[in-house]
């Protein structure tokens, strides 16, 4: 029992450190600059479905589904962070507007980023997948895959759970705070994004 337990913590782990929740949230606070609690909570839940649906798809067709597409995990590298350096940009050079959450005025209409970036490449990304399926692939016996399974259900409940506490503690953010943390994650954001990108084209280049 007690192996089954470090194997099950190791998993998680390695998943956590790939996905790392805390950063996700702290970079979803600088995506959604101007949005209301509820907004951010609306939008955070729609993104960890989708999230979670990648995520399933990735355990059950394994490889399989990249095969068929032609797509090489290094692609998926190249694709989120240039996805990742357009937003980082934007949030670099926007002017911010802090919504008032007190007034009853409606919100204004804005780009669904629940898909994308949220749900990919920020939530789940190239390395998301690479790990999980390197988890998959390293199961012996049916034991180990619910576990691998486990680990990636575990790791869903902990986004969800650092989500809802960063949306509702995000009604107490100060306008000078968010405008801080907005431009402190686009930089954050950027750099990650070229990081990805270099990843992936040095993954094509010959060994």
């Amino acid at each position: 029992m007690v192996e089954d337990i470090r194997y099950l913590l190791a998993l998680y782990s390695k998943l956590f450190v790939t996905c790392s929740p805390p950063i996700t949230v702290a970079l979803f606070i600088g995506m959604t600059q101007g949005y209301t609690a509820e907004e951010r909570w609306e939008t955070a839940r729609k993104g960890l479905k989708i999230a979670a649906g990648i995520l399933l798809t990735v355990l059950i067709c394994g490889n399989r589904i990249f095969e068929i597409v032609g797509v090489a995990t290094d692609g998926l590298r190249i694709a989120g962070g240039l996805i990742l350096c357009r937003l980082a940009w934007t949030m670099l050079h926007s002017n911010i507007e802090i919504a008032d959450e007190t007034s009853g005025e409606k919100s204004v209409k804005r780009e669904d980023i629940s898909v994308v970036p949220l749900a990919f490449p920020t939530i789940v990304g190239a390395g998301t997948i690479s790990s999980t399926l390197i988890c998959k692939a390293d199961a012996t016996n049916t034991k180990e895959l619910l576990y691998v399974w486990l680990a990636a259900g575990l790791i869903m409940l902990t986004f969800y759970l650092f989500f809802y506490l960063i949306c509702f503690f995000s009604r107490w953010f100060t306008p000078t705070f968010t405008v801080i943390f907005a431009r402190l994650s686009g930089l954050l954001l950027l750099a990650m994004s070229v990081q990805l990108v270099v990843c992936g084209v040095m993954g094509f280049l010959p060994k």
